[in-house]
């Protein structure tokens, strides 16, 4: 897929969402009026830490290990991006039960 370019795409993938992780406490509460909940400070601060080293990855910092790392956390984000989805879908479904 990225083939030599393969430091743009690291950069392509991390910087869309550091600027997600980073601006979302903002946008919940302007959007809800209220603070961010622990829970999603902690799934978003997960979100920013896998965008972190994608993006050090894409300077080069682990050269000899880049596909390594660019697997690990693609696979850290579709599993973190899962487990949001069903925590996510646990809420919906207890607030139809009451």
């Amino acid at each position: 897929m990225c083939g030599a370019n393969r430091h743009v795409c690291f950069g392509l993938v991390g910087i869309p969402l550091l600027f997600l992780g980073v601006t979302y406490p903002v946008r919940h509460r302007s959007a809800s009026g209220e603070h961010t909940p622990f829970y999603v400070r902690v799934n978003v601060s997960i979100v920013i830490l896998i965008s972190v080293a994608l993006l050090l990855t894409a300077l080069g910092i682990f050269h000899e290990k880049s596909p390594a790392m660019f697997t690990s956390a693609l696979t850290g984000f579709l599993t973190f991006a899962v487990a949001a989805w069903l925590q996510a879908l646990n809420l919906v479904l207890l607030r139809k039960a009451h």
